[in-house]
């Protein structure tokens, strides 16, 4: 991303590669959960397990799964140590996308009825996963790190000029609307492309 060193602004690019970054990792992120989770609503199948039939598409979410499970795992390591570090430049909003997905689960999970025992488990589950993710982004960027500029004093503790990295409120505000609209854009193209595919 361009400097913003000496009050010069991000150019129009960065905006554009900001939203870009976010949109494609909360699509790969949120079409895993679409697929995994309707699997799991739909339980065993197959007369090999002796349940009904199995739904259209399962096929291909299993699929889906076996491709998307380890490029999923690879993308959180590129994004973390390669698009964002080491210097940690704010705006994680692969980590906020990463915080919706067991929030969007567990929504899912207490919808279903009647609530039973292995619902409980899943919702257990899935707030440990949203909690994990708050204390890992905590204590690499701070919370406010994924949303937000980085404090000048945590970029100071990683050996980085504050100055280099320092963003105006209008500046924050514009990384903020980019980054709200790619992971909506890339909410909805999950959802879209599962559909599509159901």
């Amino acid at each position: 991303m361009s400097s913003t060193t000496d009050g010069t602004r991000p150019a129009v690019s960065s905006y554009v590669a900001m939203a870009l970054l976010t949109a494609a990792f909360t699509w790969l992120a949120f079409f895993w959960w679409f697929a995994l989770g309707t699997l799991i609503g739909d339980g065993t199948c197959g007369a090999r397990y002796g349940g009904p039939k199995c739904a259209s598409g399962t096929g291909w979410r299993i699929a889906a799964l076996v491709f998307t499970t380890p490029l999923l795992m690879v993308a959180t390591s590129v994004y973390n140590n390669e698009v964002y570090g080491p210097e940690r430049r704010g705006h994680e909003w692969y980590r906020v996308a990463m915080f919706c997905v067991p929030l969007v689960a567990l929504t899912q999970i207490l919808q279903g009825e009647p609530l039973e025992f292995w619902h409980l488990v899943g919702a257990a589950l899935c707030v440990t996963a949203a909690v994990a993710v708050v204390f890992w982004t905590a204590r690499t960027i701070g919370v406010r790190g994924a949303f937000w500029l980085m404090r000048s004093a945590r970029l100071s503790a990683l050996g980085h000029d504050p100055s280099s990295r320092s963003l105006s409120f209008r500046q924050n505000m514009a990384f903020l609307a980019v980054n709200i609209v790619g992971g909506s854009a890339g909410f909805y193209a999950a959802r879209a492309v599962h559909g599509l595919l159901a």
